[in-house]
């Protein structure tokens, strides 16, 4: 099982909260590929959440650019 997951996606939008958007999109898909994605956890009355997230960049994307997020 790989630790790794990396997707490439488009921005939706501008600034930290679609960046965060897009990372959290990948995380759910990572979580999946690990066996704890949110339709299974669901099945079992459990859910996960991310409590904090900090995001700096030298520049947010733009809309419509190509972006790829990485979680391990």
């Amino acid at each position: 099982m790989d630790l790794v997951c990396r997707i490439t996606t488009r921005a939706d939008g501008r600034g930290p909260a679609a960046t965060a958007r897009l990372l959290e999109q990948a995380a759910g898909i990572h979580a999946a590929e690990l066996g704890v994605g949110i339709d299974r956890l669901r099945t079992e009355g459990k859910a996960w959440m991310l409590v904090q997230l900090g995001l700096s960049a030298s520049r947010w994307p733009e809309p419509g650019e190509a972006v790829e997020g990485i979680t391990w």
